[in-house]
């Protein structure tokens, strides 16, 4: 896993994502099933929290039951995330930040 951190030009705003390399897919010539996707290195990459849904949960009919997987599912994703930005940066412990689907923000 990759750990990025891009600063909004002008601002005091950082904005860190974590990243899990991606090979070939069925379904797409890059990007391992992630809807997000970047090269690192030269090295194609998708967004953690951006992967497409498993099977198991892809397969249940649309409804309340559906939901409550999909939304348990995205927030353990987005849980990874948090826990690589937070191990490859550890003086964000010490500032003010915000985390919002998948990505930890300082401002």
């Amino acid at each position: 896993m990759q750990v990025r951190k891009i600063n909004i030009i002008g601002t005091n705003t950082e904005i860190y994502s974590a990243w899990e390399e991606a090979g070939k897919s069925k379904l797409y010539t890059i990007g391992h099933n992630f809807h997000t996707i970047t090269t690192i290195n030269e090295k194609w990459y998708g967004k953690t929290g951006t992967e497409e849904l498993p099977e198991t949960i892809n397969s249940l009919p649309f409804g309340d039951e559906r939901n409550a997987k999909i939304n348990e599912y995205r927030k353990s994703q987005y849980e990874k995330a948090y826990q690589a930005i937070l191990a490859a940066f550890p003086e964000l412990h010490n500032t003010n930040y915000k985390m919002d689907m998948g990505e930890i923000i300082t401002f």
